[in-house]
């Protein structure tokens, strides 16, 4: 994104109105890509940009409600009429709706917060989520994102994604986000091809110290991977042993998902069909 800006301040487009719309969503975006708040200074420095050009942007986007500013430190942040033009979007989302009932079931269930997500890059994107009734749980939101590596439904993901696209997605950037993650390329193709052979991913401890989740791959008319769905449970309440029984709760979610979808079960791809109440420890990605 850097430079974008100043490169079209400089320029003389022939449809002015459509470059200054195109440069006040880079600094929209540019504002969403820090949810705890971005100073002026930062924005400009990320952006290329002069502190005068993005902050009349910002003053635009302020004044329509599409961002704030902090009274105390002067920070931006993301305005609530974003979330006008989201639940928009989500509400009109064929995905969503279809997981939504199982999400709800699975709550009921495991006693535990699940998710339905989307592969966006190297990440996961939360697309819909209902919170376990605990007051200790895993903690998430829609939109939220993470590494698809260190998590079981970004695992869920990769596992059945085309070889080629799967193999290009694992060679980059494997962070350790604890101890537990996987960052060896190989290490990761060989722990994706378990999930591929159980039909579930688990993550143990990988994204978040005391949290462990296990996810399920969601399929479409096409028989493409298309999403995820899962639970996430601090570690304490759910242990190792307790994971093939909470496979199997997500897995059959996950089936309902892909049925709503047009998947067929007899043209599944190779692993989604699963018996996972033999799979154990074994059966974690």
């Amino acid at each position: 994104m850097k430079q974008r800006i100043e490169d079209e301040e400089q320029s003389r487009p022939a449809h002015l109105g459509a470059q200054t719309l195109r440069r006040g969503l880079w600094v929209l975006e540019a504002v969403a890509a820090h949810p705890d708040g971005v100073a002026l200074s930062e924005l400009a420095r990320e952006l290329g940009a002069s502190r005068s050009t993005v902050h009349r942007f910002l003053s635009t986007l302020e004044d329509m409600g599409y961002v704030e500013q902090d009274a105390a430190g002067g920070q931006y942040h993301v305005g609530v009429r974003v979330l006008r033009l989201a639940s928009g979007l989500f509400r009109g989302l064929p995905l969503r709706a279809a997981a939504h009932g199982d999400l709800a079931d699975l709550v009921l269930a495991t006693g535990e917060t699940a998710q339905v997500c989307v592969l966006d890059g190297l990440e996961v994107v939360y697309l819909d989520e209902i919170d376990s009734p605990h007051p200790l749980r895993m903690n998430t939101y829609v939109g939220m994102r993470l590494p698809a590596h260190s998590t079981a439904v970004g695992k869920a993901i990769l596992a059945f994604l085309p070889d080629g696209e799967r193999q290009g997605l694992v060679g980059w950037g494997l962070r350790a986000r604890t101890a537990r993650t996987i960052t060896d390329p190989g290490a990761l193709l060989d722990a994706l091809a378990n999930v591929r052979e159980h039909g579930f991913a688990l993550d143990d401890e990988e994204d978040m110290v005391g949290v462990r989740c296990v996810a399920a791959p969601v399929f479409d008319m096409r028989q493409a991977v298309v999403a995820a769905i899962g639970i996430g449970a601090p570690a304490q309440r759910l242990s190792l042993d307790d994971v093939p029984r909470v496979a199997e709760r997500v897995v059959e979610a996950a089936r309902r998902v892909s049925a709503r979808l047009g998947a067929q079960p007899d043209e599944a791809p190779d692993g989604a069909p699963v018996q996972v109440a033999a799979a154990g420890r074994r059966g974690r990605g």
